[in-house]
């Protein structure tokens, strides 16, 4: 079976078929929008479909979610099936639909961010992630500070990258289902101060933003970002797996850097947000062990 991910969460998704398929070759894995690859660390070599495939796969999606007559024709003809992701937490019946499948080629669209999907038999992952360690100087000089010194991670994740947001200079919680605000990762670094004796705070983001001079850290921190010449999607990866304590955003990224802190180390504590009054819509996305922080 060749499997196409159509979505920048191809690890998840990867994981979550990987193990009802039966093939040891690691090379049968095309993708489509992937800024952040992060299924080399896997060692999985992926192909990047041309546009001509993503103009087709939308039409064909269309097609699927207005025609399901239409769509079953198009099934057979071209012997490929589309699995669309319907809610934003766990199903359980996304197992069954793949391993019924009977088209040689599979196209994964969604985010599929729940443990659920693989928890079982994450070991037999586990082994297979291999994280370099980065050659530069910066890093490894933050690396050191990071193992000496009661060091927590606070993962921000802006946004900025999103068409319009290229100057942005507050969080804003309507971008792609709520940024938590200012307020959430105050609260976290409020509560982290009474658990843990003198803390260094490690701010990780794309850029130093304008907005991070309002959150409370104290003179004990250091920029991660950029900015400051850490330049690195793994890179940065390898040093947040490093941490005890992790503050994270809402990001695929900075999930799978605590997950893998918390199962590559033990006594890993994550702090995960949980808006007051306001029903857990994404319940499934994080682990149970995740440690809820509420802000308004």
């Amino acid at each position: 079976m060749n499997l196409i991910f159509i979505s920048g969460r191809s690890i998840f998704s990867y994981f979550s078929i990987k193990k009802n398929n039966k093939s040891n070759d690691k090379n049968y894995v095309n993708s489509f929008d992937n800024k952040i690859n992060l299924l080399s660390l896997l060692e999985i070599k992926t192909t990047d479909e041309n546009i001509f495939f993503n103009i087709f796969y939308y039409i064909v999606r269309f097609i699927k979610i207005s025609h399901r007559k239409l769509n079953l024709k198009i099934n057979k003809i071209l012997n490929f099936e589309i699995i669309c992701e319907k809610i934003l937490d766990y199903e359980s019946n996304i197992e069954k639909t793949i391993l019924e499948s009977r088209s040689k080629k599979l196209i994964i669209h969604g985010y599929w961010q729940s443990e659920k999907y693989f928890s079982s038999n994450f070991n037999i992952f586990k082994n297979n992630f291999k994280i370099p360690q980065s050659p530069k100087l910066n890093f490894l000089e933050i690396y050191k500070k990071i193992k000496s010194i009661n060091s927590v991670a606070l993962c921000i994740r802006a946004y900025e990258d999103i068409p319009g947001n290229e100057n942005l200079k507050k969080i804003d919680d309507s971008l792609m289902s709520g940024t938590p605000t200012l307020n959430y990762y105050n609260n976290a670094i409020n509560y982290l101060r009474k658990k843990i004796k003198n803390p260094t705070f490690f701010v990780f983001s794309s850029k130093k933003f304008s907005f991070l001079k309002e959150l409370n850290l104290g003179p004990n921190v250091y920029f991660i970002n950029n900015d400051n010449g850490f330049k690195g999607t793994i890179e940065n990866f390898w040093l947040m797996s490093n941490f005890k304590n992790l503050i994270i955003s809402y990001s695929s990224y900075y999930w799978w850097s605590c997950y893998l802190a918390g199962k590559l180390s033990e006594d890993v504590n994550v702090y995960r947000p949980k808006k007051n009054n306001a029903l857990d819509i994404k319940s499934d996305y994080y682990p149970n062990n995740w440690i809820k922080i509420e802000y308004d």
